[in-house]
């Protein structure tokens, strides 16, 4: 097998491990990752990649993660944060230095990202699979619905959410450049993240899904009219999945529609964001070049919920990470890594504006979706995610640079 999609393969195997008794699953799974990574380290790195306007600004914000050690509240917090961005960062390089431009397939990277998607949404679909197992399809016996049952292998239904939204565009694309024959099964497979994120109802993740929904008959309307009754068959099995929700979940429950048009800027609606982010402000106004550390904001966030008592009793998170990382080391640093974000979807967007090519498409918004949740979560925090960031901010680097060499 290529090393670079054993490589990715193996990542994403590592999101699946046991949790070993451990008290987050994420402990574990960056202990993993961490060790991986130095299976690889001894790899020749590419140069001509790291010389790439996305990886300097990347190298920029690690620089001042680093600068942070200086002036950190506590140290130790730091250093486990600080292990935690060397492994991206060993992730990123690696993944970048197995790029090749001779062997590199898009569609098979589909594939191996859409059955990720797969076993993710099977995993988180489990509970409904039981209850048909032994009785059937009487949902009626349903009175209610504790849908952190469907929290699947991340522990957390937002985390399963962010983690299909960001998948799913990948299996759109299988879809479309899968032979007549495959289709049929495709739609079947697009069943189940469907039916997950309709049943587990995340406000952030129907919205990105929502948008990618959205933009694929204007893709079609422009650039493949001759095969828009393509993307038509591609809904069905989204509507069938929203519809299969209905009947699952109990009358009194709302569904995907009624959780989208209820949006409401209220502290309730969002689950004390509001108050997170005021918080995180607060700080950084006060602190506004120099933080608390990498890793500190857990800690110094406590100071601010003294008043809040049992309504929010561990604000271990801003719930936003460019926040969360100004409040840590700085303005400049939260700043250089929301820059790191723009400059990436203005890359793929732009590649796509020029080459038309339906996987810059596919990657703009699998990166617009992990936008989506790191203002509105704390991805960073998850390997599963990160994962996925790893393997966008490498294609970006690495297809940015094939561009660039050919204009030169």
């Amino acid at each position: 097998m290529n090393k670079f999609f054993f490589f990715i393969s193996f990542l994403f195997l590592l999101t699946f491990t046991p949790i070993f008794g451990a008290l987050d699953r994420a402990t574990i799974q960056w202990f993993l990752l961490s060790v991986f990574s130095f299976v690889f380290i001894s790899l020749k790195i590419k140069t001509e990649y790291l010389k790439n306007f996305n990886f300097l600004i990347y190298l920029f914000f690690l620089f001042q993660i680093f600068l942070s050690l200086i002036y950190t509240n506590n140290l130790s917090i730091s250093l486990v944060d600080l292990s935690r961005h060397i492994t991206v960062f060993v992730l990123i390089t690696i993944c970048i230095s197995l790029l090749n431009t001779n062997t590199f397939s898009f569609y098979k990277l589909s594939i191996i990202v859409s059955i990720a998607l797969l076993f993710e949404s099977i995993f988180s679909l489990s509970p409904v699979f039981y209850y048909i197992y032994n009785n059937g399809f009487n949902f009626s016996l349903i009175d209610s619905v504790d849908i952190n049952v469907l929290k699947g292998i991340t522990g957390n239904r937002n985390i399963t959410t962010a983690s299909l939204v960001i998948k799913f565009p990948f299996l759109f694309y299988l879809f479309l450049k899968s032979k007549i024959s495959f289709k049929p099964f495709i739609l079947f497979l697009a069943l189940f993240p469907s039916l997950s994120l309709f049943l587990i109802n995340s406000r952030a993740a129907l919205l990105s899904f929502s948008i990618f929904l959205l933009f694929i008959p204007f893709y079609f309307l422009f650039y493949k009219r001759d095969k828009i009754i393509q993307a038509i068959y591609f809904y069905s099995p989204i509507v069938f999945a929203y519809i299969f929700s209905l009947i699952i979940l109990p009358s009194k429950s709302s569904n995907a529609i009624q959780n989208l048009s209820s949006i409401k800027f209220t502290s309730e609606s969002s689950n004390y964001r509001f108050e997170l982010w005021a918080n995180a402000l607060d700080f950084i106004s006060n602190n506004l070049f120099i933080g608390c550390g990498i890793g500190n904001w857990k800690v110094e966030s406590a100071f601010y919920w003294g008043s809040i008592g049992s309504d929010y009793l561990v604000p271990y998170h801003a719930h936003n990470d460019f926040l969360e990382f100004s409040s840590e080391i700085g303005i400049i640093g939260g700043l250089t890594y929301l820059f790191l974000f723009v400059f990436v979807l203005y890359n793929f967007f732009n590649l796509f504006f020029v080459s038309k090519d339906l996987k810059f498409f596919i990657l703009f918004f699998s990166f617009f979706a992990l936008l989506i949740d790191s203002s509105l979560n704390f991805p960073f925090e998850r390997p599963i995610i990160q994962v996925m960031f790893v393997l966008l901010i490498s294609l970006s680097i690495y297809f940015n640079h094939i561009h660039n060499e050919k204009e030169l």
